[in-house]
């Protein structure tokens, strides 16, 4: 018999969420075989047996476990049944069964832990009687579980908006678990916070160049056309490779370390998780390049199809909220990166050109950087560069 371990998965990962086992108690497992779906702060991930023989699980769907415990065993595979010998007649004895539980989505065991629910009390309205999260909202809300999903689901649609109608009953709060990824961003910014002696700098980029050059782009009817988001990404890689300070990190309390790749991450909030996918080399791809390649990485993350690879090995970040119509805010810089830029929206604003007013396009840029890395003149020619190049942008098309 032998342990199925959980690896490590990714850089700075030391947890994982069981999503769901592939495979059930007592089946038979060859090596090689899909055992069980985990999800980590960086992706979700599907791990393969490592021996042969029979499973048993020891880690429900949906429980938290550190990287390098036990999740399961493998053992020899088809164990005879026990005889025990009386003196006049052989007695079969039965052997132990894994033990079972009942099938039921992730998200559904959560909220049944969550709301104190036995899933033994619950009936399943999906395939092969698995339990959904609508049946476990349905027992919370004292719904009859009878009839069609649709009905079930109607049925807790009515008996939710009954319950947030109670003044006692508005005054509960629900204590939901953090996700793996939220428990890791939570323990980063902390780090952040408490180690990182931060400060900021920002700038007014006047952005009406660019929008002239995405309206031409438009015209040419190729798919995707860059984004504001994507020029930024652009600008910051050409400013990180002109001042490798920028594009450095800390390496302990004692050292830095200045990287020879520009790979720039760009925030992303989808199903309220946050996420930091990675383009690489981001100094030596041309503009729709990175456009391409972004839009890949978003729908990947989307798909639940991203790799862990994709969400690490970043250099820097850039955090846009510009799309929310935030005109500027101050990001929070990622461990144990030299700095983090954050995008606010494009708008429309007054502007003194060649000694007349006229109306242009601007947006704010905060650079935010570790004062151990970056001083502050050096901080202030980045985002000088920054502008300089997004104001002219036929740079980015060299």
């Amino acid at each position: 018999m032998s342990d199925f371990i959980l690896p490590a998965l990714a850089e700075h990962t030391t947890s994982a969420v069981i999503t769901a086992w592939l495979r059930k108690d007592g089946d038979s497992v060859e090596v090689g075989d899909d055992l069980v779906e985990v999800e980590t702060d960086k992706a979700v991930s599907v791990l393969q047996a490592d021996a042969s023989g029979t499973l048993v699980t020891l880690v429900q769907e949906g429980e938290t476990v550190a990287v390098g415990a036990a999740v399961a065993t493998i053992g020899v595979r088809g164990p005879a049944p026990a005889l025990v010998s009386d003196g006049a007649a052989e007695m079969e004895l039965p052997v132990p069964q894994a033990r079972g539980r009942r099938e039921a989505s992730p998200v559904a065991r959560r909220l049944a832990a969550s709301s104190g629910i036995n899933l033994d009390t619950v009936e399943g309205s999906g395939p092969r009687g698995r339990i959904l999260k609508r049946d476990v909202d349905a027992v919370a809300f004292g719904v009859a579980q009878r009839g069609s999903p649709a009905r079930v689901e109607d049925a807790v649609t009515n008996a939710s908006a009954l319950k947030r109608s109670s003044p006692a009953d508005s005054a509960r709060a629900r204590t939901e678990p953090m996700s793996c990824r939220r428990q890791l961003v939570s323990r980063r910014m902390v780090e952040s916070n408490t180690t990182i002696p931060d400060f900021s700098v920002e700038a007014e980029v006047d952005m009406t160049a660019c929008r002239a050059l995405r309206e031409q782009m438009l015209t040419l009817n190729r798919d995707p056309v860059p984004s504001y988001n994507d020029m930024v990404i652009k600008a910051a890689a050409l400013a990180l490779r002109a001042f490798p300070r920028a594009n450095s990190s800390m390496d302990g309390d004692m050292a830095i370390s200045l990287h020879n790749s520009v790979n720039v991450a760009f925030a992303v909030s989808i199903s309220d998780d946050l996420f930091a996918p990675v383009v690489f080399d981001a100094d030596q791809r041309s503009l729709g390049e990175i456009a391409r390649t972004a839009r890949s990485l978003i729908d990947r993350i989307k798909d639940a199809t991203i790799e862990p690879g994709q969400l690490s090995g970043a250099t820097f970040t850039v955090s846009n909220l510009g799309m929310f119509g935030v005109t500027r805010f101050t990001a929070v810089v990622t461990p144990p990166q030299a700095a983090i830029l954050a995008i606010g929206a494009v708008r429309e604003a007054p502007i003194v050109r060649d000694g007349e007013l006229t109306v242009g396009s601007l947006m704010s840029v905060t650079l935010s950087s570790d004062h151990r890395i970056l001083y502050g003149a050096e901080a202030a020619r980045f985002v000088q560069h920054l502008r300089v190049t997004l104001e002219q942008p036929a740079a980015l098309l060299l």
